[in-house]
């Protein structure tokens, strides 16, 4: 019995690593799928050979299938293990995972598919002298050594180059500044326990004041690609920190008592949350407020009016602070469960990947309002498109892609503590009492 001992140990931990690669395998050769299409691109245009990113694709679904199988394999061991009674708690564990190994390869096998459907119907190179992503890669690599040789001579310098200073807008550092000031007199007492909160709500109110009041804000109405990298700011950090500062209790009493009698801050943020925060009701209006803004009529309209911007960045923002909000509450008392979590990150990401795809793939530019402003920094409308499209589609979608695994992580252990409750022992010498009574022999 000793010397199996190791044999046994080592046989556990090639179980776990299985159930691991399972896990993470499939978004790994996703990701390893979508960045090497898009390094190929100017490769595969430049010599003639397509084909290549087809290969790409048979090699990443191919890594998914096996993934798959492991996983597959990795269940029925763990059901036997589970008939047979042996180590119950290791047995639903491994269960658990596997059941998830297979599903999460499932899903990733049809988006990598789903993803490679442009490329099988449309040579991404027909159209075009050279690939847009290498004309894009010339040009603006051109632009960012030498902006101001790139800039010279073109066009009114503020509206098209984007190099005005940081802003001092009253309308935005005001709410940012009151913000600041009630949080630091509502959670002064309690900043020293919670002093990653603080610092979540430091960095969230930064994050705003960067992607609203800085020279980002100027160059946005240049570049569709800086406008879309104002948004991912608002929607994929500011509001994801902010959301994890949970300031709310810190902000309620930071308002001074005498305000606080005369507004009913509490009654109407719980009528609030009750109304907004219904799981179901925030993935509908994070979906419908992200596609509805990049609609080109609709974009056009915020470029047009400062008050239909000021409308876009706010619902942008506040449509992402609901969506991690119902996020962060994940498994806990109120909150959904975490596997309604997972589906709901997992598909926030395929959104953000499909609208970033369409925007990267697309052969004609969407939005002609940028054309000045990527002409003075040497791009076409087109190229600028693309990269606006490229980083709605990988840094974005990463973001929600890298939620729905630490969802999905924390769903694991908290199965583990579950199962861990359910086989603790009696404690020594506690009697059980018998369904007649604490009397009945």
């Amino acid at each position: 019995m000793v010397g199996s001992e190791p044999g046994a140990e080592t046989s556990r931990s090639s179980g776990r690593l299985r159930l691991w690669i399972g896990v993470l395998g499939a978004p790994f050769a996703w990701a390893v799928h979508l960045l090497a299409r898009y390094s190929l691109v100017p490769v595969a245009c430049a010599a003639g050979a397509t084909y290549l990113l087809h290969m790409v694709t048979l090699a990443c679904g191919s890594a998914v299938i096996a993934v798959g199988i492991l996983s597959w394999s990795s269940l029925r061991r763990a059901r036997a293990q589970q008939i047979r009674g042996d180590d119950v708690e290791a047995a639903q564990n491994a269960l658990f995972m596997a059941r998830g190994g297979v599903m999460l390869s499932g899903l990733f096998l049809l988006v990598i598919l789903a993803e490679a459907v442009p490329a099988f119907i449309q040579d991404p190179c027909i159209g075009e002298e050279s690939s847009p992503v290498a004309s894009w890669i010339a040009r603006s690599g051109a632009a960012l050594l030498q902006p101001r040789a790139a800039m010279a001579g073109v066009g009114p310098p503020g509206d098209l180059r984007g190099d005005a200073g940081w802003s001092d807008e009253p309308a935005i550092l005001g709410p940012l500044a009151l913000a600041a000031l009630l949080y630091l007199r509502g959670a002064w007492s309690s900043m020293r326990r919670r002093s990653w909160q603080a610092a979540a709500f430091a960095g969230g109110l930064l994050t705003l004041a960067f992607a609203l009041l800085s020279p980002l804000d100027a160059l946005a109405g240049a570049l569709f690609s800086a406008h879309m990298t104002q948004h991912l700011l608002l929607m994929t950090v500011a509001a994801p920190l902010l959301a994890l500062a949970a300031p709310g209790a810190a902000l309620s009493r930071g308002v001074p008592r005498g305000l606080r009698r005369l507004l009913p801050v509490r009654a109407c943020a719980a009528g609030v949350r009750r109304a907004v925060t219904y799981p179901l009701t925030v993935w509908l209006l994070h979906a419908l407020v992200v596609a509805a803004w990049h609609l080109p009529s609709l974009y056009g309209a915020a470029l047009r009016s400062s008050a239909v911007h000021a409308v876009e960045h706010a619902s942008l923002f506040g449509a992402s602070l609901l969506f991690f909000q119902v996020l962060m509450r994940a498994g806990a008392r109120g909150g959904i469960g975490h596997g309604a979590a997972v589906l709901y990150a997992f598909t926030a990401s395929l959104g953000c990947g499909a609208l970033g795809g369409l925007l990267a793939l697309a052969r004609v530019p969407l939005y002609l309002e940028h054309r000045a402003g990527a002409a003075a920094w040497g791009m076409g409308p087109l190229d600028d498109q693309q990269l606006a499209g490229v980083l709605m589609w990988v840094p974005g979608g990463a973001v929600y892609s890298g939620a729905a695994l630490v969802l999905f992580t924390a769903w694991l252990r908290a199965s583990e503590r579950a199962a861990r409750r359910l086989e603790i022992p009696p404690a020594p010498g506690h009697r059980e009492r018998s369904p007649e009574g604490p009397c009945s022999e």
